[in-house]
């Protein structure tokens, strides 16, 4: 080769990774507005599919044939046949309970009768006045095909136009005139239920809905009722063990807000007594003198030593925490906290954007931040964000489980009588205070108390929100 002639031209190393990386992102970026069409036409697929699926079980439950649900109790499924046909085993259960329906029992009895015997549902569970209500209300078994009733399962109704009803598919379980009769009752019950307050119920005030558990079985208390209006204007709510509601298998009593509203409003006094004389209480027994003075415990032999120790305990912060303080908040102070809270919650919102502004920038400017960079920015920000959210966590706890005269909710009058009331040194009348105001009681009870147990109308556990457990002791 001579001097003049030159061999091949070799690219330039730097430029052509530049070439080759500008390649990559380039089919990257092709593939993924490919991925998102394919996807796209993937999800119109999937959509008419499963409209194409229900077209033709909608078809064939117009033709009369079983679409593969889960066969209901008092039905088996017959492979010959390819649909359902009575039960050997649970038809007469099934016959019985319209019988007894129609004697007098309720579904709460029949379920209760039914779990005494040992008669299992369908997954062989026990019976609640649910289920048995459905077995009764089922139109199947009086021959009637239904399809399409509810979105799904235990799903919202679906409008009367898209259920398909079809009369006289199924031999008859029970007689079609049985049927009628016992659904025209349960109609009847449920209508009286309604008129004595069961609907208007929701709309009133129900001050311990969700704060009571039973101390035989560990359910909830539901609302029962709302009792009569008594001479005075108090109107008192009745509450029943769950278990006992639904299946009859709990024999705890129920209880009312005669029995437990003055007690808890009265204890609660008694626990802002306490925060304001604690100079003066060095022992458990000082401790539980105060707390029993305020509430009239004819059958109560105290207070469990564990629960006065450990409320001592948080008296003079051993714990770390404080119990109550009964000190109102100056509207001052109030504001400033409002203030600081917002502006921290502000601050949140910033991280988490500069967070993200952070993330976008590492993984798509080609002229953004190394890796190394990335990480320390990005542990730094995440280190800002925790630092935030656990000082918000710390306002909100001592406004709710720590102060009693913090809670937010001390903005009306009749809020700040409450509160008046609570740091009287007498005792507090419970149904003057529900009289005026049963919402202020409820969102009180609500900030302080995480639950209470009963049994047998005694309340034997309250647990507060800051984790203090008292346990009392009966004669």
């Amino acid at each position: 080769m001579s001097k003049k002639e030159k061999g091949p031209v070799l690219p330039d190393p730097m430029q052509l990774s530049s070439t080759v990386s500008s390649s990559f992102v380039y089919v990257l970026i092709r593939y993924s507005s490919m991925l998102k069409i394919v996807l796209v036409f993937a999800e119109m697929e999937r959509k008419l599919t499963s409209e194409r699926v229900t077209d033709v079980m909608i078809g064939r439950a117009q033709s009369g044939l079983w679409n593969g649900a889960r066969v209901p109790y008092g039905w088996d499924w017959d492979d010959e046949k390819k649909c359902p046909v009575h039960s050997k085993v649970e038809a007469k259960y099934v016959k019985q309970m319209y019988a007894d329906y129609l004697n007098g029992g309720s579904s709460v009895s029949i379920a209760k009768s039914y779990n005494a015997n040992k008669i299992p549902t369908k997954r062989g569970g026990e019976w609640t006045s649910k289920t048995i209500a459905d077995v009764i209300r089922n139109p199947m078994n009086k021959g009637d095909y239904r399809y399409n009733y509810r979105e799904s399962a235990r799903g919202r109704k679906k409008p009367q136009e898209e259920v398909i009803y079809i009369k006289g598919v199924f031999e008859p379980l029970v007689s079609i005139n049985d049927w009628e009769k016992a659904n025209k009752l349960m109609d009847g019950r449920g209508f009286k239920m309604n008129s004595s307050g069961q609907v208007i119920m929701n709309k009133r005030c129900n001050v311990f809905t969700g704060l009571i558990f039973c101390g035989k079985c560990g359910e909830r208390y539901n609302v029962r009722s709302k009792d009569c209006r008594q001479g005075s204007g108090f109107r008192p709510s009745s509450y029943a063990c769950g278990k006992k509601s639904r299946k009859g298998t709990c024999d705890n009593q129920n209880i009312s807000d005669v029995i437990i509203a003055p007690i808890m409003i009265n204890y609660i006094a008694a626990m802002v007594d306490v925060s304001k004389h604690k100079k003066q209480i060095k022992t458990t027994k000082e401790l539980e003198q105060v707390i029993l003075k305020r509430i009239n415990f004819s059958d109560v032999a105290g207070i469990s030593e564990d629960s006065l120790q450990a409320t001592l305990d948080l008296l003079y912060g051993k714990t770390g925490t404080q119990l109550w303080s009964a000190v109102t908040v100056s509207k001052e102070q109030d504001s400033k906290n409002k203030q600081r809270l917002v502006e921290l919650q502000e601050k949140l919102k910033k991280t988490d954007r500069a967070i993200e502004r952070l993330k976008k920038a590492f993984l798509f400017d080609d002229d953004g931040l190394d890796e190394k960079e990335f990480l320390e920015m990005k542990s730094r920000l995440e280190i800002d964000r925790v630092k935030i959210e656990n000082e918000i966590k710390g306002m909100e706890a001592e406004s709710i489980s720590v102060n009693v005269n913090q809670v937010e909710f001390i903005k009306t009058a009749s809020q700040y009588l409450l509160m008046h009331e609570l740091n009287k040194d007498e005792n507090i009348n419970y149904k003057e205070l529900a009289i005026t105001d049963e919402d202020s009681i409820k969102t009180l009870f609500n900030s302080v108390l995480d639950h209470i147990t009963v049994i047998d109308k005694h309340i034997t556990e309250i647990v507060f929100k800051n984790g203090l457990t008292h346990k009392l002791l009966y004669k």
